[in-house]
Parts: C-alpha cells; structure tokens; sequence
C-alpha cells in the first residue's frame, strides 16, 4: 500500500489537506485530487493545499484544488494554515506565498497569522456569478449577500 505523508489542518470552519511537495513529492493529478478530497471515500477537505518550493528561501508556493478537483486562485483560511505550518517548520515570522491569484504576505505576531490578500474584486465579471447583477444586493433564496472577489478572476463571455 502507498503511504503519502499529509496535514489536515483547519481555520474558522474550513478544513484543508496539506501536501509539502518540497520534502515528499506527491502527484496531483485531477482524479487524485477528487478522490483524497471526497468527504465518504477519501479524507475529505474543503480544499487540498499543495506546497512547492520557489528560488528564495522565505518564498513558497501553493496550487490550491477544490475538492472536486478544480485549481482555484487564493483562499485565505487555507493560506493561513500552510503559513502557520511553514513558519513553524522553519522558524519564520513573514513568508511569501504564491498562488495563481498572485503573492501573499504572510506575517506571524505572537501566534496570529495573517495573511494580506490583496485588492478585492466587485465587478460582477470578476466573480463567478451566473449573469450580470449588482454584487452589492444578490438574492440567494431568502438572504441578501455581497459578492466579492480575492481570487483568480476570469473574464465572462
């Protein structure tokens, strides 16, 4: 049976499986992905967080996959958690995280980790909704949510 080292770490109610490809290099491919991801037949995640080493020693970067096997741009709690993981195996205070989306700050002070995610997005382009509508006021069901943007944005046609 093949062992494959990971973390399962969580940070305000989303819950992420871990890779440190710089030490034990794993293969993500789409279907591994879906099956370490499934919450019945596999460990089970919100997203899965894979992590690979970059030229500095104070960078890093991370592909980010839903559990159903789509790569996103950034994800806040699950960046947080690869930082605070990174920062205790090397002894660091600030690191820089890159992602399809773009670099991330992360600092650590006492022990809070925070990660600077950037400019958001409010045009209704930027965000994945189905049609063009105000992000400020989106009906779902019988709430009213603001719609925003922190990651990888694509153009709708």
């Amino acid at each position: 049976m093949l062992k494959i080292p990971f973390i399962k770490m969580h940070g305000l109610g989303n819950d992420f499986i871990i890779f440190d490809n710089i030490n034990d290099p794993v293969i993500h491919e789409s279907e591994f992905i879906k099956k370490i991801g499934h919450r019945r037949f596999g460990i089970g995640c919100d997203q899965i967080m894979i992590i690979e080493n970059t030229e500095k020693k104070e960078n890093f970067r991370i592909k980010i996959y839903n559990s159903n096997g789509n790569e996103v741009g950034a994800c806040g709690n699950g960046s947080r958690c690869v930082a605070d993981y990174l920062m205790k195996r090397d002894n660091l205070y600030s690191l820089k995280i890159e992602t399809i989306s773009g670099d991330l700050l992360c600092t650590k002070e006492q022990e809070v980790i925070t990660v600077n995610m950037g400019e958001p997005k409010f045009e209704w382009k930027h965000i994945p909704l189905s049609k063009e509508q105000k992000t400020q006021k989106v009906l779902l069901d019988e709430f009213e949510a603001f719609c925003l943007s922190m990651g990888k944005w694509y153009e709708m046609a």
